[in-house]
């Protein structure tokens, strides 16, 4: 069976994911259109070729998959940047792929053991892909499935850094058989990540940290096949920068260019009819638009116009769609470090540095609001690995983000003049930090084990504590009163305690005893009367002197 490791380097960039040509293939195997793609060949077999349009089309994923709804096979010319012929009939004898039965597959196979072209071939019942190249063929698995195998691999590696922790700040030692178990799961992952390609963006780099971490070099870049597949080197698309001011690589892009640019590679086909580029920019005169087109030519990208329609020639490279990406393939329970970089892709917000595209952010605001709630279900240890929140949300107004953000953020210091607010409370510690995070930083314990654990690693510089006694479901075991004899005795904020239904006269001996700045009465059902102006009350008077 033949690896992705030996195709031809020309042949592995371009069916990597997230490059067109792989684009139009898993769209084709989505929708269950059967389909064959004739790599690099242009006219150099034309007696194995019968039928069919010719011409010069851009590669993209969505030319791709418009010639799989018609029979016939679609060629790619050298370097695999454009279509020179489509719907034609392959002539072709059956190859050596016996085992295959769709007549599709076994045209697929001749061929390319005729001309040694390499040829996709997909199925439209099994949605099973398929590349041929001479006499070998290679299954390529969906992004899913890549994506599964590699996290099996990380697994592994995770586990490694568990069993050999790192001690004294020496480096970790593997046992020689584990260290070899370790290396062969490398060079998997890295199999696995050229075929990725963009979309293993977050996977390769919690590879390269963890190669690092146990003292083992990454496999190097997976060398190119030698073969007869004639083709001119792949251009690397740029890079592009819109979560912030718009970069295409290290030039800036302002204005008018900038606009073009974002609503273009925000859009789903990277295309859009030049009368809605205008009418949404409010220019009536189309040479602003063609200014445009200019200074983004300029910065190295390919953009053109053509029957009414402004696109984008290739796909560059997005933190966009870095960012999005990263966040889907998050696992269950991430790690900081994980969630961290994300955060870190994001130098401004982008909807108000450019306001005439805000329209155009929304599945990108959608994904960055899921990834604050995969936050907001962190331990208050997991979110204290967060440096790069406090910068995160810098970039966005106050009104922009949830209430509670700036308070997790405050758990590495305070967030500007903010005041601190520290509620310690099993049951509805959300709910408090919901009313009160409008006005102030809150930090959330929900268990008197959290408590001690953050009370040994904080120095307490909060401006407030809203405590409630009874921090287990059962109600009754008056475990607030550890944090808040921690706090009358360390000389710790001023403190309210928080009760449904105290008992008479209990109010006055609490406060006394605990040095209270006050107790907070529940109201009907657990709501919160005026729990704003209790907790400013409690921060402006300060701590009571004990008696």
């Amino acid at each position: 069976m033949l690896q992705y490791s030996q195709l031809p380097a020309e042949v592995r960039a371009g069916l990597a994911f997230g490059q067109p040509l792989r684009d139009g293939i898993e769209l084709a195997r989505a929708r269950g259109r059967g389909t064959i793609v004739v790599l690099g060949c242009g006219e150099c077999h034309a007696s194995l070729m019968s039928g069919g349009d010719s011409g010069i089309w851009l590669t993209t994923g969505q030319a791709i998959f418009t010639n799989a709804q018609v029979d016939g096979a679609t060629i790619l010319g050298p370097g695999l940047e454009s279509i020179v012929r489509k719907y034609v009939n392959l002539e072709a004898g059956a190859g050596p792929d016996a085992t295959d039965p769709g007549a599709r597959h076994a045209m697929a196979a001749g061929f390319a053991a005729q001309s040694g072209h390499p040829v996709i071939a997909v199925s439209n019942e099994r949605k099973q892909v398929t590349l041929y190249m001479r006499e070998e063929r290679l299954l390529l698995r969906a992004q899913a499935e890549l994506k599964a195998t590699v996290e099996g691999h990380l697994q592994l590696l995770r586990t490694m850094l568990t069993v050999y922790p790192q001690r004294g700040g020496s480096r970790r030692r593997l046992p020689a058989d584990e260290r070899v178990r370790a290396e062969a799961a490398i060079r998997a992952i890295q199999e696995d990540l050229a075929e990725l390609g963009s979309q293993g963006a977050v996977q390769a780099a919690e590879c390269a940290t963890i190669a690092r971490e146990l003292g083992l070099a990454e496999a190097g870049p997976v060398a190119a096949s030698e073969g007869e597949f004639d083709a001119v080197p792949r251009l690397e698309e740029p890079e592009v920068r819109l979560l912030g001011e718009v970069y295409v690589e290290d030039k800036l892009v302002k204005g008018f260019a900038a606009d073009v640019l974002i609503m273009l590679a925000l859009s789903d086909e990277r295309r859009i009819p030049v009368h809605v580029l205008q009418n949404a920019l409010g220019e009536e005169d189309e040479s602003a638009l063609e200014e445009g087109i200019v200074a983004l030519r300029e910065s190295g990208l390919g953009i053109a116009k053509e029957r009414g329609d402004c696109f984008l020639e290739s796909e560059p490279v997005l933190d966009s769609d870095e960012f999005m990406t990263g966040v889907r393939d998050l696992p269950e329970s991430p790690r900081p470090g994980q969630v961290d970089r994300l955060l870190s892709l994001w130098r401004g917000d982008p909807a108000a540095l450019h306001p005439n595209t805000s329209g155009h952010w929304h599945e990108v605001y959608r994904v960055r609001n899921e990834l604050l709630k995969r936050i907001r279900k962190m331990t208050v240890h997991e979110q204290r690995g967060l440096p790069g929140l406090k910068t995160f949300i810098a970039h966005f107004a106050a009104n922009k983000l949830p209430s509670w953000v700036s308070g997790v953020a405050s758990l590495n210091g305070r967030v500007g003049d903010r005041k601190r607010v520290l509620i310690v409370e099993d049951r509805m510690a959300d709910t408090f930090v919901d009313v009160l995070g409008r006005h102030y930083d809150c930090v959330p314990l929900r268990s008197l084990p959290d408590w001690r654990q953050f009370s040994d690693e904080d120095d307490l510089d909060f401006d407030a504590a809203l405590v409630d006694l009874h921090l287990t479901a059962a109600g009754n075991d008056a475990q607030g009163v550890a944090v808040l004899e921690h706090l009358r005795d360390n000389d710790g904020p001023p403190a309210m305690l928080i009760s449904s239904a105290p008992e008479a006269g209990d109010i006055d001996a609490l406060k006394e005893k605990y040095g209270l700045s006050g107790v907070y009465l529940k109201g009907p059902n657990d709501s919160l009367p005026d729990l704003v102006l209790s907790m400013d009350r409690v921060i402006r008077k300060g701590r009571p002197a004990l008696k």
